[in-house]
């Protein structure tokens, strides 16, 4: 054997490639090179062989070597069983240019492949965090400023109807302004949900419990020509959600995939049990891009309806993107919302003919169901208020509905205003309503400046938008509270009562 040879041997025992050869029926005369490894091979072990017997379970294989021993010299990637090769096909040919064989040369490309369809897909989540948050953004601003509309109708239409007899024929007309307020309230909670910014109050509950609770409810609002089939594992553990939060995205999903289900008999199959993940089994989940290892408590809502195309996959948690006639586009974004204010995950499996699978993933907890006390806050109150809120409607309609409480006010056109008002008139005012998205001057801005002028002065905060990490932080300060708006005239009366009973 020559140097070259030699030299030509080593290489390819050494290298993550395959050398080989095969005649013009697919016997292999030649198979060396260290690759074989990664197909179970050793080097020689193919000669003899058929390549059309051996790669029968791979046809695009099998198609690249027929073009090949057509006379095409060409390279193209395969994949076989978990390994992937880029391989070069160069014809062999006799004196006469006739071809006589085919020579290959295949290089082991796997971890190259796997890098960058990982790359591919950290781009993909990158990208559909990037749309979460842009839209999140979108959709708070817009409940926001819608709100605050709300909140001058609420507030107006409750004042008049408290200043009307009982028997007067307005009070009709006005109750259905007032619901009405209720229903575009809830619109508006959606969008905040689906931004990830809805108020929670957070329990720790029995999950299989809570949703066997709707199974009367989802029953009468799914067609009758669906079966409904709830399944629970026993003893699971509590999880830790907002309990209303939690209905809805129950209700919208059954919904959901009820409707899916069309005029043909069906099902929708809701199960309920315990899941342990790796943090690599998260990927591909809506909501988080990795969920910590652990326990959770997976909820499934199943159904046997039309199924998914993959375009339409791609859109259905993006807010007002809806296949139905009649529909809002706003369930499926509120559940994603919802679902990710609850630190957890999201993974949607579906096929076209055949159905779909949404599967939620609570984190678990080991304590025990919280209980929930039974309040009913008497409505009325005295003493002076100072409202302090930049819009003018909202400013006169809360105005009347403080003064409906039995409370006396004084109004501020923003922060700044609120602190001259404070500082003229030091221990004047019984507490604050303070709103906190204002021009100069902001909520949290005026609360401090408040608080430094008189430390033990009752705050409560509102806003139309969210309890952000702000509000959260200045309500744990004592003596402060917060209501969002729309609020109704118990939810403020409640709030105006919390605020002024003493600390500890």
């Amino acid at each position: 054997m020559s140097d070259a040879e030699t030299r030509l041997r080593r290489v390819v025992q050494h290298a993550p490639i395959v050398l080989w050869a095969i005649d013009l029926e697919g016997t292999f005369t030649l198979s060396e090179g260290q690759g074989l490894g990664a197909l179970g091979l050793a080097p020689g072990e193919a000669v003899g062989r058929s390549v059309f017997e051996m790669y029968n379970d791979f046809p695009d294989v099998l198609a690249d070597v027929v073009r090949g021993l057509g006379g095409d010299e060409f390279s193209a990637l395969a994949e076989i069983a978990d390994s992937a090769f880029e391989t070069h096909y160069c014809p062999l040919r006799d004196e006469h240019n006739s071809v006589t064989g085919l020579l290959g040369v295949s290089i082991d490309v796997s971890a190259r492949l796997r890098a960058e369809r990982e790359r591919s897909n950290l781009q993909a989540q990158l990208m559909q965090a990037h749309k979460l948050e842009s839209l999140g953004q979108l959709a708070g601003g817009i409940a926001h400023d819608f709100n605050n509309l709300l909140t001058a109708i609420l507030g107006s239409a409750s004042a008049a109807e408290r200043a009307l007899p009982a028997t007067h024929a307005a009070r009709a007309p006005l109750e259905n302004v007032m619901l009405a307020v209720q229903h575009a309230a809830t619109l508006t909670h959606q969008l905040l949900a689906y931004a990830g910014k809805a108020r929670f109050e957070i329990r720790r509950v029995d999950l299989a419990a809570q949703v066997r609770e709707l199974g009367s409810l989802l029953g009468t609002a799914i067609p009758k020509h669906v079966t409904l089939r709830i399944e629970a594992q026993d003893a699971l553990p509590t999880v830790e959600v907002d309990v209303a939060q939690l209905k809805q995205v129950v209700m919208n999903l059954v919904i959901n995939a009820a409707e899916s289900v069309g005029d043909a008999h069906g099902s929708v199959r809701v199960t309920i049990g315990s899941e342990q993940i790796a943090i690599e089994q998260v990927l591909g989940l809506y909501g988080n891009d990795v969920l910590p290892a652990g326990s959770y408590i997976a909820l499934q809502v199943e159904d046997t309806g039309s199924g998914m195309s993959e375009a339409t996959l791609a859109k259905i948690f993006d807010p007002f993107f809806t296949t139905k006639f009649t529909g809002r586009g706003l369930g499926l974004a509120a559940v994603l919302g919802i679902v990710r204010a609850h630190r957890g995950g999201l993974r949607v499996v579906s096929t076209l003919g055949r159905g779909t699978a949404f599967k939620i993933l609570f984190p678990a907890h080991a304590g025990a169901v919280t209980e929930t006390a039974d309040s009913s806050p008497e409505p009325h109150g005295h003493g002076h208020i100072l409202l302090v809120d930049d819009d003018m409607h909202v400013r006169s309609a809360i105005k009347a509905i403080v003064e409906l409480l039995g409370y006396t006010v004084e109004t501020a056109v923003d922060g700044r205003d609120g602190v001259t008002h404070l500082a003229n008139h030091l221990n004047a005012y019984t507490l604050v309503l303070l709103d906190m998205t204002m021009p100069e001057l902001n909520g949290e801005e005026t609360f401090l400046e408040m608080r430094r002028l008189q430390p033990d002065l009752p705050i409560v905060l509102m806003s139309g938008y969210t309890e952000s990490d702000a509000m959260t932080r200045l309500t744990r300060q004592g003596r402060a509270d917060f209501v969002h708006k729309p609020f109704t005239l118990a939810e403020l009366a409640a709030a105006l009562q919390r605020v002024q009973q003493p600390t500890d």
